[in-house]
């Protein structure tokens, strides 16, 4: 390109498509740096950015659009109040942005719970904030596409899903980057065809056909007192239930009616319960619990466990995930 400013600015303005990307370009966090192994990349709407200069210097938010023809972007809450009370966004330069969460992913930065080829493909669907992490979650477009086979693409997939024709826990979900996490249910109408999402062996996720899509497990991980003395179960899943009263402990399993959230049944986690293991070396095994060991120091709680070999091992108790008489035990064999 030439250093005269004037032709400089004229390649900018009559850039073509597939070359403006390169004017939108900003810089990345450091963490960002590591794992994606660039200093920038262009900005995407849904990305989250950080002011660098201006009278919003420090501000972080949510990219909102992504302006082609005068290579600006706007981003949430970052406005200007105009004479007449309202208010209009203030667009803004990449490249005084700094990119600190990034809504696409590279496809072999992938977590390694996805059931996906890490290299078929250089980017995949990154998972929305929502009630899983994005390590313990798979995106809804790859349940359909990857998973289930029903799309050839992710064209197909979102217009099976914007269609209202998949139900997540008895819902429908239109969100095609909606997180799909551990022991969810996954309905699709059209086939009759329920899935509950589990754990394999090297703790990939994977759905597994059931037939009774009407009950889902959820382990309670806290317990919190509310407003008129009654308490919150917070859920694995990050759902909450509220009850009068408190009959449950925290490890216990609970059988809920999808899609009401009402308490069918609850699961102890007891010496003599049937578990799922979700974490260590032992993921995805099905055993009964032997002993729970309470350490009174800063030590994980542990807890053994005898598979159907009758061989005994050492787990954290956080990894216990109680199954009850839920029929799970063929799941994996």
């Amino acid at each position: 390109m030439s250093i005269q400013p004037r032709k400089q600015r004229k390649a900018r303005y009559n850039a073509p498509a597939h070359a403006r990307g390169k004017y939108l370009s900003a810089s990345l966090s450091k963490d960002l740096r590591e794992k994606v192994g660039t200093k920038s990349l262009p900005v995407k709407a849904g990305d989250k950015v950080r002011v660098l200069r201006g009278d919003f210097k420090g501000h972080e938010g949510e990219v909102l659009t992504v302006d082609y023809g005068s290579y600006k972007v706007t981003i949430e809450d970052v406005t200007l109040a105009k004479p007449d009370g309202t208010s209009t966004f203030l667009p803004v330069d990449p490249s005084n942005l700094m990119i600190i969460d990034r809504k696409h992913l590279k496809r072999y930065k992938a977590p390694k719970s996805w059931p996906i080829h890490p290299k078929e493909d250089t980017w995949t669907v990154k998972p929305s904030a929502g009630s899983h992490s994005i390590n313990d979650s798979i995106p809804l477009t790859l349940v359909i596409r990857d998973v289930l086979k029903l799309a050839d693409n992710a064209r197909e997939a979102k217009r099976i899903i914007n269609s209202g024709n998949v139900l997540v826990d008895g819902r429908v979900v239109k969100d095609y980057k909606f997180p799909v996490g551990f022991m969810d249910i996954v309905d699709i109408p059209k086939t009759g065809e329920s899935y509950r999402v589990l754990l394999d062996r090297k703790g990939r996720l994977q759905l597994d056909l059931i037939e009774d899509s009407s009950a889902k497990l959820s382990k309670i991980v806290n317990k919190s007192t509310i407003k008129g003395g009654k308490t919150q179960l917070n859920l694995h899943d990050g759902k909450n239930v509220i009850i009068d009263e408190d009959a449950y402990s925290v490890g216990d399993v609970i059988c809920l009616k999808v899609p009401e959230q009402e308490i069918v049944e609850v699961y102890p986690l007891q010496e003599g319960a049937t578990v799922l293991v979700t974490g260590g070396k032992h993921t995805g095994e099905l055993g009964t619990v032997s002993e729970i060991i309470e350490n009174k120091s800063s030590n994980p709680n542990t807890i053994i466990i005898e598979n159907s070999a009758k061989d005994e091992f050492l787990t954290l108790k956080d990894y216990a995930f109680v199954v009850g008489e839920v029929s799970l035990l063929e799941v994996n064999k």
